[in-house]
């Protein structure tokens, strides 16, 4: 990812931002998550009761998983397929 002392990562640092901090891709390409239900699990911490209800309150629809491609993601229809008229 970002990491490792090349020659990009000194001429533009890389900073932080909410994707990456949360594990997700770089590419950064996703536009609207699959949702999936909350597992206090997929954190490495020890919830409380208090905790867990207060999150699912908060995300009573789920969170997101980055396992699954972005709703409605389409491949791409081509690389460079025009420049304008021909």
């Amino acid at each position: 990812m970002y990491q490792g002392d090349t020659a990009c990562n000194r001429l533009y640092p890389p900073h932080a931002n909410p994707y990456i901090v949360a594990g997700m891709s770089v590419a950064n390409n996703m536009v609207k998550y699959v949702l999936k239900p909350i597992n206090p699990k997929d954190h490495g911490v020890a919830f409380s009761a208090a905790d867990f209800a207060a999150l699912h309150s908060i995300f009573l629809d789920g969170v997101c998983d980055p396992t699954k491609n972005s709703l409605e993601q389409r491949p791409l229809m081509g690389t460079w397929i025009s420049f304008g008229p021909a």
